[in-house]
Parts: structure tokens; C-alpha cells; sequence
């Protein structure tokens, strides 16, 4: 296995809940290619994996019960940012399921955050590479 990462961005939406119509935060996640390589927990259960470069989206099972207005072939709608759900992920429960994701482009352009991220996720090829990694985070200069 090769080392892979994947640079991340959210934004928090508003999403009505099913139960009683009020608003709550969902985190609205872009990602890149790899995160599917990072994240290899993740499973599209019903419609299909978004497409990069267009507005398009997946719901994790969690969000696409809990709140209304991010069913399979929905156009969700925040702000600027209009989204087709295409998908709905599993991920072994985890709380990625409470999230939608799309492209991480989408999300900087529409809510103008550069090419700016809030995280990566890293997988190593081995445990005994993490010191190599940590070296090497600490001491990258812009």
C-alpha cells in the first residue's frame, strides 16, 4: 500500500429535522479523489458516488433519515450552493453519516474560501512510517 491523503473542508448548513421541523447544523464536508481511498469504510448503499467538478452530492444514512430535504434526487439548497443528492454513504456508523459531501472545489468557490482546507486525512503504507510523517509536518515551511 501506498501513502495516500486527502485535504478536507466543511461548512455548517442548516437542515430541518424530520421529526419536528426544526433547523439544525449539519456539516456540509467537501473532499477530494482520495478520500475514498483514505476512508475505506465508506459505502454508496443506494444511488451512485458524486461526481467531481459538478454540484453534485452524497448524504451519509444518518443525515438522509434525520433531516428533510437531502432524499436521493433532491436539490438541497443553502445559500448560493445548490446540490443534487446522488448518493447515500455508510460508514460503519461512524459520524461521518451525519454529513453530505461533495467536491472540496465546490465549497471553496461558493462560500470563497481559496484553496484553503481544514484538515487532511492521511493513511501511511506502514505504522513504523509515522515518525517519518510527523517529521516532516512539523517542520514544512509556506
Amino acid at each position: 500500500m501506498r501513502p495516500v491523503a486527502s485535504a478536507e473542508l466543511y461548512v455548517i448548513v442548516d437542515l430541518n429535522k424530520r421529526t419536528t421541523g426544526t433547523p439544525a447544523n449539519v456539516p456540509l464536508r467537501g473532499i477530494e479523489p482520495a478520500a475514498l481511498l483514505v476512508r475505506d469504510d465508506v459505502r454508496i448503499v443506494e444511488g451512485r458516488m458524486f461526481r467531481f467538478g459538478t454540484n453534485e452530492a452524497v448524504v451519509g444514512r444518518s443525515a438522509n433519515r434525520q433531516f428533510a430535504g437531502v432524499d436521493l434526487g433532491s436539490d438541497f439548497k443553502s445559500g448560493n450552493l445548490t446540490i443534487r443528492i446522488v448518493g447515500v454513504f455508510e460508514s460503519g456508523g461512524s459520524a461521518a453519516e451525519t454529513e453530505i459531501w461533495c467536491d472540496s472545489r465546490l465549497i471553496q468557490g461558493v462560500y470563497q474560501r481559496g484553496n484553503s482546507y481544514q484538515s487532511v486525512l492521511a493513511s501511511l503504507d506502514s505504522p513504523s512510517s509515522f515518525d517519518t510523517f510527523k517529521n516532516w509536518l512539523t517542520t514544512i515551511r509556506s
